[in-house]
């Protein structure tokens, strides 16, 4: 494309979106499937060459989303498609769109409350889960408003099960390294946010999680220190 030929090009097709509220979706295309959601809590696949619908899945939950995820699929298991909406993982089977069987038991997804947070707290997946092997690697929105709250604490789940396999806590507790930063305003304080893109070196089996800032993200009296891992780029060990 340049600016002899530019004024050539046209549409070749379109795909209308129920949507509500800003676009910030990347569509991914894997094996000539196009991939995405809207911001209804939907998914879709397209055929990325026509634009013609091959499978959609609504989940009826809204919120902010920007892409969903791949896993590749095992010896056992089909390809899957992850989708981060609201505060639910949903794991679908990439070639129909249906809940992955066994994903999350009964439900069909995880949701990320549980045992994390009360159910009137601002608690969601804004970002893509990141895939890393069997994993599926999360970080939670959380409030800027406000010291008490649920944790920022990255988490992993089992692809195939929805299983809780890991969980780092961002704001450090006795015992760990880096605690005492927050002196002792470490205990119930929310977040902080990490609600950025997670990426994996997967030849280092390193993941990298982008933390925002602490709550109350304004007054800071009763914080003292560093505020660790508040405002950092975290390297953990993305198996554990």
């Amino acid at each position: 494309i340049n600016t002899s030929n530019v004024t050539q090009l046209g549409p070749v097709w379109k795909y209308v979106l129920d949507q509500k509220g800003s676009w910030e979706i990347t569509p991914i295309v894997v094996d000539g499937v196009m991939y995405l959601q809207d911001m209804q809590g939907t998914a879709i696949a397209l055929d990325p060459e026509t634009g013609k619908e091959q499978w959609r899945f609504a989940t009826g939950q809204r919120g902010k989303m920007r892409a969903v995820s791949y896993w590749l699929g095992d010896a056992t298991h089909a390809p899957r498609i992850i989708m981060g909406v609201n505060d639910r993982i949903y794991a679908l089977d990439a070639a129909t769109g249906r809940p992955a069987v066994g994903f999350g038991g009964d439900r069909g997804y995880v949701n990320i409350r549980d045992g994390f947070a009360l159910p009137d707290q601002r608690y969601a997946i804004s970002s893509p889960p990141t895939v890393y092997k069997n994993l599926v690697i999360i970080g939670p929105t959380t409030q800027e408003f406000g010291a008490h709250g649920p944790p920022g604490d990255p988490r992993a789940y089992d692809v195939v099960t929805g299983r809780l396999v890991w969980r780092f806590h961002t704001v450090p507790r006795p015992g760990e390294r880096n605690a005492g930063s927050w002196g002792d305003g470490w205990k119930d304080r929310a977040g902080p946010s990490a609600w950025g893109a997670i990426s994996v070196d997967e030849e280092t089996g390193l993941v990298f999680v982008p933390t925002g800032n602490p709550a109350d993200s304004f007054v800071g009296v009763d914080r003292p220190g560093n505020n660790l891992y508040a405002n950092s780029v975290i390297a953990l060990d993305a198996a554990t």
